[in-house]
């Protein structure tokens, strides 16, 4: 069976339910996801203030294209090498076979397989949001040993550009910005990271007391990203 899916994702892998996507050919397919919807309304909009150039932050981790691996998740099987680009506003691994970003495909989002972008895994997994919602999406694993994971979610948030009230106020520009959210894995659970203190410590029921005394003597911000690893390494010692 695990032959099978493996040999299933490698022919299917770059048609994922986004097309084919070609900037600026007019007869690309009907589906387009959010970003690329945008970039055609900036680009056809006559107005300076609307051209995509012009928006503060990316909608990218990261805008360059790089050399990256498709990998079997259970195998570990390395599919294909390709240029890829996390697109964090789209939720999506944007798939290039060259340096060129005038041709993207979007990679099938299966938990049976994951990129590897620049030493970062980017798992399509199950979660619970802030809101205790369900939800299904990339995350960014940032660190892994044989009894925890910590991984983070990237969103990026898009605001429209806003028209001065008044001559003596200023247009606001058009922007991206970043929100994170941390998620630590234990086992096959997937548990979010609050700032509470307490509530992260309720996640490792048998070491309660060792996370506790950790996390005070070395004075961690659960918000910070560099203190989590701290506290996954220090796990991983128990």
């Amino acid at each position: 069976m695990e032959k099978m899916i493996l040999f299933f994702i490698t022919s299917m892998f770059m048609f994922a339910a986004n097309a084919q996507l070609k900037m600026g050919n007019h007869s690309q397919t009907n589906f387009l996801t959010p970003l690329f919807h945008i970039h055609k309304s900036f680009t056809n909009n006559k107005n300076p203030n609307g051209i995509l150039s012009e928006v503060i932050g990316t909608p990218y981790e990261n805008e360059k294209l790089e050399l990256g691996e498709i990998v079997h998740t259970n195998s570990k099987q390395k599919i294909q090498k390709l240029f890829l680009r996390y697109n964090a506003f789209n939720d999506q691994i944007e798939v290039s076979k060259t340096l060129e970003a005038s041709e993207l495909h979007g990679l099938l989002k299966s938990d049976h397989i994951y990129a590897r972008i620049n030493n970062k895994e980017y798992h399509y997994k199950r979660y619970k949001d802030l809101n205790n919602q369900t939800k299904k999406g990339y995350l960014i694993k940032l660190r892994s040993n044989t009894k925890i994971s910590l991984y983070k979610l990237l969103v990026k948030k898009y605001t429209k550009a806003k028209a001065a009230n008044t001559s003596y106020h200023k247009n606001t520009p058009a922007k991206f910005t970043d929100q994170h959210t941390y998620y630590l894995e234990i086992g096959e659970k997937l548990f979010l990271v609050s700032s509470s203190k307490k509530k992260t410590i309720s996640i490792f029921p048998n070491n309660q007391k060792e996370v506790k005394d950790f996390i005070g003597k070395e004075k961690l911000s659960l918000k910070k990203e560099k203190d989590l690893v701290k506290l996954v390494n220090f796990y991983s010692t128990l």
